[in-house]
């Protein structure tokens, strides 16, 4: 996972996720104190043009922005000198949310004098971790397996990740709109293979929209420049979620030209799309980049919402909360290439079923939409 493009950092490489039914293999990035701040890296650019992107998109100084592309490449070369000395014994890595503070290697069992001595060549400080229980490759098997055992109790869409921040605690995430109790949970778990079950949180949460839509201020903040026209989808401060997390918007039935799949949204990638201009047609939604590229843009049904009064999407991003998207703005995606309506993938995993199909006019290059970055040139 070194050196791959984020939106918002380089993943932690043992930060592993299983998108079940029909999801996609992903790895979240993951800062050294288990929070995900991800710095947002553009590409094929000028290298100044690169770090003028990386620090107006994170709001850090040129300083900073140099700091990361510069602890980002010692990073690899230390982590490519122990995974040649000591083969298999890497469990990830992760960067601090302060891009001039040092990031961390986590290694299975103890330290050796000729791991200590690679450390303290990097051209960078960076901190080990050592003793922890498993390695990449395991902690990627243990997953699978996992994954078979949910796969086998037919539960629908679960998110599986490893947090190593926690000695390689697995977290399993089930939306709530699928019916489980706490309850019902637990008993989950407790099926579960008994060497791993110990190992394994079972987390019952609801689909962003549900989740946030309810308890949004009367003025959800907008990605245009201009304030977003008031609509009927506005939340009233009065309205209370609903338990049964139905969503509370008060919208009429349909997507409008947006094309949609069946995914809670739960989890996703970092990848970055742009910046381009959104452009909200009668029959497609697309980003257009400056090159002139234009990608017909997928939604998830747990994170999005149309608003046909005054044709806006309402989204859900997980760092900014509820945005309202209009034709024109400016923006920067996080998400994943999903190939073409003709023939969608993810990563080669099968996409969630279609909720609404592309129309045939849209551009054939489709991007699964998991983050709105606003602005941009």
């Amino acid at each position: 996972m070194h050196g791959v493009p984020a939106v918002r950092s380089l993943a932690v490489a043992s930060a592993l996720s299983i998108l079940l039914a029909g999801g996609a293999v992903l790895a979240p990035a993951l800062n050294v104190d288990g929070t995900t701040v991800e710095a947002r890296v553009p590409t094929k650019e000028h290298p100044e043009t690169e770090l003028e992107a990386i620090a107006r998109s994170n709001g850090w100084t040129m300083d900073q922005a140099r700091a990361y592309v510069r602890t980002n490449a010692a990073l690899d070369e230390v982590l490519d000198a122990i995974e040649a000395e000591a083969p298999g014994i890497i469990t990830g890595s992760g960067f601090a949310e302060d891009p001039e503070a040092p990031p961390t290697i986590w290694i299975k069992g103890p330290s050796t004098p000729a791991i200590d001595a690679i450390i303290a060549g990097a051209d960078v400080p960076i901190l080990l971790v050592d003793d922890q229980p498993w390695s990449f490759d395991e902690n990627d098997e243990r997953l699978i397996r996992v994954q078979q055992a949910f796969a086998a109790l037919d539960l629908g869409f679960i998110h599986l990740t490893v947090d190593i921040t926690r000695r390689s605690r697995i977290e399993a995430s089930v939306a709530r709109t699928s019916g489980i109790t706490e309850e019902e949970a637990a008993a989950i778990v407790a099926s579960l293979p008994e060497d791993l079950r110990a190992d394994v949180d079972l987390i019952v949460i609801d689909p962003p929209i549900d989740a946030l839509l309810c308890d949004a201020p009367p003025e959800a903040p907008s990605a245009s420049a201009s304030p977003a026209p008031a609509s009927s989808a506005s939340p009233s401060p009065s309205t209370s979620p609903d338990p049964s997390g139905a969503p509370c918007l008060d919208l009429p039935p349909g997507w409008g030209p947006l094309a949609v799949i069946d995914d809670p949204a739960i989890g996703g990638s970092d990848r970055g799309l742009g910046p381009g201009r959104l452009s909200i047609g009668p029959r497609c939604v697309t980003l257009r980049l400056g090159t002139g590229q234009r990608y017909t843009l997928m939604w998830r049904a747990g994170d999005t919402r149309w608003d046909p009064d005054v044709r806006q999407i309402l989204f859900v991003d997980r760092d900014l909360g509820l945005l309202r998207l209009g034709d024109g703005d400016r923006m920067t995606l996080g998400g994943y290439p999903a190939g073409t309506f003709a023939s969608p993938t993810r990563s080669g995993f099968e996409l969630r079923p279609w909720l609404m199909v592309p129309d045939d006019a849209c551009p054939a290059p489709l991007w699964e939409v998991h983050q709105v970055v606003p602005g941009g040139n």
